[in-house]
């Protein structure tokens, strides 16, 4: 796993590594270490293009969720920049409360839309999911 501090990501690599003496090394020379990181390069720029290249398609809808509920304003910073650039939309789904009942989806103006879960699975338990409530969530958007 490699960790990038500035922009907090977090992905699965080929670039084994271990620790020795407190200090991490890497397990392969630098020849099979460069011809590894240009092939997981060529995965990445792929999917970089594929991300870029799908804000621009107003059928493109990114479906974000914070278990903590507390995303609001990232979630309305990435809305701005995504219809400065194209016509993707984005779904934030949040747990349901007394104002929006599980199922319901609110469109918040051009390209934003909150929809609303009533609950969701622990992250280490991510198998143990809201079939109903999603599906609901899901059948909701797409009406409008």
């Amino acid at each position: 796993m490699v960790r990038d501090k500035s922009c907090d990501i977090c992905f699965h690599t080929e670039l084994y590594s271990h620790e020795e003496d407190g200090v991490w090394v890497f397990n392969e020379s630098k020849t099979v270490r460069e011809d590894t990181y240009k092939k997981e390069k060529q995965k990445i720029d792929y999917l970089v293009d594929k991300f870029r290249s799908s804000m621009h398609s107003p059928n493109t809808i990114f479906v974000i969720k914070n278990n903590n509920n507390n995303a609001e304003k990232f979630i309305q910073d990435i809305a701005k920049t995504l219809a400065y650039i194209g016509s993707a939309k984005i779904l934030y789904v949040k747990i349901s409360d007394e104002n929006n009942d599980t199922g319901s989806v609110l469109h918040l103006g051009h390209n934003l839309y909150y929809g609303y879960i009533d609950r969701f699975a622990d992250y280490h338990a991510a198998d143990q999911f809201s079939h109903e409530g999603w599906k609901s969530i899901l059948e909701n958007f797409s009406k409008l």
